[in-house]
């Protein structure tokens, strides 16, 4: 969206610098929610560096009113000082969410201070700056066409300026028995106040937790029988960068809940679940004709997850503005499109038809623990499916529309199953000895007589790194794997066949044939070995967030749990002459190890390197040392053997 914006004369760098040591407070910008704008904006002139930063939140607030209708009321209200063009991308236009089948959004101060006064007046909201809009996913899906995002567009800006934001969101109460969330208190800007307040009725339980080192609330009560809570943190730095999936891991935070017990908050998930969760005849006779030729229950569902990803288009929209209001599973194959949480109960209901164990399941959003005394879904994804049958442990992921039998997709993971009745367990799944996943990679070649290799290879997996999900299956994903891991190691390997010793969920182990192709000597006759990153290990397992380019970091690197691999490279020299062999080296820090031997003996050159990382949750301090065992991992100078 695209629209006029009043900016002044770009301003010179040592002008800028000028303009920001300036206070902006030749007026008055007065009292606005009980709170004096002018002193907040003197605070942040003296407790952080205006020409360091983009934009600084004066105030940060959100009030969460639960009413005696049992309706939900949020209040935000925002001040940030804006010293730059980003500080304005970031805060000038504002995109704001709500289902208006069920939820009502009312503005009422949205300004800008500058030339020493609000604009527009001190109790305008512009017409034209309050947009209604409908969220590009849902256009062609009539059935989720109440959702609206509302732009709040802030008019009249200039650098630096001022800018003031209060709306508040009323959700209708519905059938939900109950409540709860979490506020992070660390914000992408630095704040000078960060508040949140809870209101709601003095007869209502409440549980809430302070973590991390947030403060504990000061509790009031009033005339009206409504017991208020607020915590405050003033001067907060800034979010560590870059944005990791689970906050909760370092930064302060507070959660809450209003439900009665994990068990009642599961009762009502799984009620409004399984209502939808039913065929009518015609989908039940199309998935009959769908699985007549399906030998077992693996192909079953892997057959289901086809259908159903063939005729529902996926809407990639957070399915939680419809948390207990899931359209019948006949509804969306009717449509043809469905969310996370619609595909869901298509996908059970095909399932569940077809004889198969399904049920609805939460995975939390990184491996911190989850506190069993609070009940909410604040510090987990979306929903997905377990699904069960002989032989058969699956999980179904809606959004991707993905189906993993193993225990790939749980590990590092809590797994909170609503239809159990009970809370979920505190820590993560960790599976393999000791709680370390293993890869362990060896490879074994002698000159085939045509200028290239062949010989034989290892492969040992579990916990993390096991692959039996991408293993398992009836069109050769077994040899098709092991053949793109011996690949990726070696380029031009070829395996020509393979022998399991061990196949399960947990561990896979086999050994395998494979061929090297010849490489083309370079112009001084030197023939290059060069062993890449095998796929499927450490490298592919470290969150997306994590980059080597980096050289400080302010975020944790939250790891799926701790990880060893080892790949070893045994290799006949056949007379060859050695050009080249990387040196021998060993590293240990706090973040874990790394190890390069090197053997040259009796004709044969043998590189063993092995990279161990031993704490799944590294601290923004420990960075460095996680980042130089990587370095090291990766450093082409230990992966090369050069020979003629």
């Amino acid at each position: 969206m695209t629209r006029f914006r009043l900016i002044r004369a770009t301003i010179g760098h040592a002008a800028l610098l000028l303009v920001l040591s300036v206070p902006l407070h030749a007026g008055s910008m007065g009292v606005s929610g009980g709170h004096d704008l002018d002193q907040l904006r003197s605070r942040a002139g003296k407790h952080v560096d205006l020409s360091g930063h983009d934009a600084v939140l004066l105030l940060e607030s959100r009030h969460v009113s639960i009413l005696a209708n049992g309706n939900r009321r949020t209040r935000v209200h925002r001040v940030v000082w804006i010293g730059t063009e980003a500080g304005i991308e970031d805060h000038a236009d504002l995109r704001i969410p709500h289902n208006s089948a069920t939820s009502t959004l009312n503005v009422t101060v949205l300004r800008t201070w500058r030339d020493d006064g609000w604009w527009p007046g001190q109790s305008v909201v512009s017409p034209t700056a309050v947009v209604e809009t409908l969220p590009f996913e849902l256009a062609r899906a009539d059935d989720y066409t109440t959702m609206r995002e509302t732009m709040l567009l802030h008019d009249g800006v200039e650098l630096p300026c001022i800018m003031e934001t209060v709306y508040e969101i009323e959700e209708r109460a519905g059938v939900n028995d109950g409540s709860n969330g979490f506020w992070v208190f660390e914000q992408r800007d630095p704040a000078v106040l960060v508040e949140f307040a809870l209101s709601l009725p003095a007869d209502e339980a409440l549980v809430y937790r302070s973590v991390n080192g947030a403060p504990e609330p000061e509790v009031t009560g009033d005339a009206d029988r409504m017991t208020a809570y607020v915590w405050k943190m003033e001067n907060v730095d800034r979010l560590g960068s870059p944005r990791i999936s689970d906050p909760a891991g370092c930064a302060p935070y507070v959660t809450w809940s209003t439900w009665k017990d994990w068990h009642t908050l599961g009762a009502r998930i799984v009620s409004s679940f399984d209502k939808a969760a039913v065929l009518d005849d015609a989908l039940a006779d199309t998935l009959a004709e769908r699985l007549k030729h399906e030998p077992g229950p693996a192909s079953k569902a892997r057959s289901i997850v086809a259908l159903v990803n063939e005729y529902t288009r996926g809407i990639h929209y957070d399915s939680r503005f419809w948390f207990l209001s899931p359209r019948p599973a006949p509804r969306t194959w009717e449509t043809a499109y469905g969310h996370g949480l619609d595909r869901a109960v298509l996908a059970t209901a095909l399932f569940r038809k077809a004889g198969l164990d399904a049920e609805p399941v939460y995975r939390s959003a990184g491996p911190c623990g989850i506190d069993q005394v609070i009940p909410g879904l604040s510090r987990f994804e979306g929903i997905a499916v377990l699904v069960g049958g002989d032989q058969l442990h699956a999980f179904y992921d809606p959004v991707e529309g993905t189906l993993t039998d193993g225990p790939r997709p749980f590990y590092g993971r809590i797994l909170w199953r609503p239809g159990t009745g009970s809370a979920p367990p505190m820590q993560p799944v960790i599976y393999g000895v000791e709680g370390i996943s293993r890869f362990e990679l060896i490879l074994t070649l002698e000159p085939d007589g045509e200028g290239g290799w062949s010989g034989t290879g290892f492969f040992n997996a579990d916990g993390i790194f096991c692959p039996y999900d991408r293993m398992v299956g009836l069109r050769g994903e077994a040899l098709a794997l092991v053949g793109r891991i011996a690949g990726s190691v070696l380029e031009g390997a070829h395996v020509n066949g393979y022998n399991p010793e061990t196949f399960d969920r947990d561990l896979v182990t086999v050994g395998f044939d494979l061929k090297v192709e010849a490489r083309e000597p370079d112009d001084q006759g030197r023939t290059c070995i060069m062993t890449g990153e095998p796929a499927d290990g450490v490298m592919t397992n470290l969150p997306s967030d994590v980059h080597l380019y980096h050289e400080h970091r302010g975020s944790p690197v939250l790891l799926p749990g701790k990880m060893t691999q080892r790949i070893r490279l045994r290799l006949k020299t056949g007379g060859r002459e050695i050009v080249f062999l990387p040196e021998a080296r060993e590293l240990e820090n706090g973040a874990g190890r790394f190890a390069l031997s090197v053997e040259n003996k009796d004709g044969w050159v043998t590189i063993d390197r092995e990279l161990t990382l031993g704490i799944p949750i590294v601290r923004p301090g420990a960075w460095p040392d996680l980042r130089v065992l990587l370095l090291e991992e990766t450093n082409a100078a230990g992966r090369m053997i050069l020979m003629k």
